[in-house]
């Protein structure tokens, strides 16, 4: 059996799996980039991801509702061998909060254009300039960004941002690449996951939040609809740092939206159950493996 995880990134194995007699069965599991964009770029899929569809055994999506993206021609009989399998996560290690007093978000992207890195700081400029006004200081915000930053454009942007956003009670802070344990125990201890890509085929940061009841934030993209729902509370426009920094408004003030959004977490945690997501594979590869598939010449 072939597992494929990415259509580009698995073709050269691809071909000699197509040259064999005997192919053995495939899945092919869909990621965002894979799916997403080449869509934004072109409007059509890559060529990779139609010659993978059409002859996997199973396509596996990470978030729910990727079907509908699929080319009209192909989208019934990919939709059939299409299944949903959400990324099962360990509950969060227990860790001492910030005070109420002092909102702490965590943003886990690297800095490339598709994860939309510099929207969280777009948007507390907003918040700032408000504040600015005002003379307001409380209550206090701190967004803790986590991921590799490479390239002179984005890391002066770092530094600038640092500087920039450390006044009125509200700072973005780069903090570098950590391990996944690292984030878990970062990401445990804050009060909101900031989730702004331009697209995602299904992020894993966000089944651990949820495993951790940890309230989102989160670009309407089908990445992150298709694992927290369309009617989440916390969604906003793609690329819109005023909807962003709207809801961090919303949550930095408002306790009872702080309860909605971490209510909706604990709704979605059973669905990353790490059990029920090992059970989901071991009965989609018996099942495939139990049909097989016929020899072929071609």
């Amino acid at each position: 059996m072939i597992i494929a995880l990415h259509s580009l990134h698995s073709m050269r194995a691809l071909r000699v799996w197509q040259s064999m007699a005997q192919r053995p069965p495939l899945i092919f599991v869909v990621s965002g980039t894979d799916l997403f964009q080449p869509l934004l770029k072109s409007g059509s899929i890559s060529k990779d991801f139609q010659f993978v569809c059409s002859n996997a055994d199973a396509i596996v999506t990470l978030a729910d509702g990727f079907s509908r993206f699929y080319p009209k021609a192909d989208r019934r009989q990919w939709a059939k061998k299409t299944q949903f399998i959400a990324q099962g996560a360990k509950p969060l290690p227990s860790s001492l909060k910030p005070s109420s007093s002092r909102i702490r978000a965590v943003v886990a992207a690297n800095f490339r254009m598709i994860k939309d890195p510099l929207l969280p700081v777009r948007a507390l400029e907003k918040l700032l300039a408000e504040r600015m006004k005002t003379e307001e200081v409380s209550p206090q915000l701190e967004v803790l960004h986590f991921g590799s930053v490479s390239g002179h454009k984005y890391k002066r942007a770092v530094e600038n941002s640092e500087h920039r956003i450390s006044s009125c009670g509200l700072s973005w802070r780069w903090k570098g690449v950590v391990t996944q344990g690292g984030l878990r125990r970062w990401l445990g201890s804050s009060h909101l996951l900031i989730q702004s890509s331009l697209h995602e085929g299904g992020a894993n940061i966000v089944g651990e939040a949820v495993m951790g009841r940890i309230p989102i934030i989160a670009s309407r993209i089908p990445g992150n609809t298709g694992l927290l729902g369309m009617k989440h509370p916390g969604l906003f426009s793609v690329g819109s740092a005023t909807g962003l920094a709207r809801r961090l408004k919303e949550f930095i003030s408002d306790e009872a939206y702080r309860q909605e959004l971490k209510a909706a977490s604990e709704r979605l945690s059973s669905n990353h159950d790490l059990e029920k997501e090992r059970i989901a594979w071991a009965d989609l590869i018996e099942n495939i493996g139990r049909c097989g598939r016929p020899s072929t010449t071609s």
